[in-house]
Formats: structure tokens, sequence, C-alpha cells
């Protein structure tokens, strides 16, 4: 799934059937987990909301893909579980350690 634009998610994406990909151009408002059996990519700033988060990138096969974050990633003070690889090219904060 690309997304040219903004992303405000408040519902679980790949819950039950994981989506291939996810790509989003511009902010994302994180409010539910995301699953994917490739890479999650983030380009703009990422914040969390409302809870803890996961964001889970893993094929069929159990191999970890890439969760890339192009900017910063505000946590809000929510916890943060990446089940893959991470690339961050930006600034994490407010993540509890």
């Amino acid at each position: 799934m690309a997304i040219t634009g903004i992303l405000d998610l408040d519902g679980i994406i790949g819950g039950t059937t994981a989506l291939t990909s996810l790509t989003v151009s511009g902010t994302s408002d994180l409010g539910a987990d995301v699953t994917t059996t490739g890479d999650q990519t983030y380009t703009g700033a990422v914040t969390l909301s409302g809870a803890a988060r996961t964001l889970t990138a893993r094929n069929g096969a159990g191999v970890l893909q890439t969760v890339w974050f192009g900017s910063t990633v505000d946590g809000g003070t929510q916890d943060l579980t990446i089940t893959g690889n991470l690339d961050l090219d930006g600034t994490a904060t407010n993540l509890p350690l």
C-alpha cells in the first residue's frame, strides 16, 4: 500500500492478513499497530498515539524485513516495539526506556 500524503491511523493494518508493504510519503500518526510481510517506509515525521504500538515487518518464512523512518519518531511517552530490522535516519524522542 502506498500513501501519497498524510497517514492518520486509528485502526490496525494487517491484523488478519498482513499487507505486502506500506509506504507513506508524508507525516504519520500511528494510533494502531501495523503488520507487513515486506518493508514499512515512513518518509515524514512519525508520532505514536493512544497506547503502545507494535510495527511488524516479517515475511511468511519468518525473515525480518525493514521498518524505515526517514525523519523523526515521537513516542509521546508510548512504548514502541519493532519486529523487524530498524533503519532510523532521524531522531527518536519520548520513548520509554
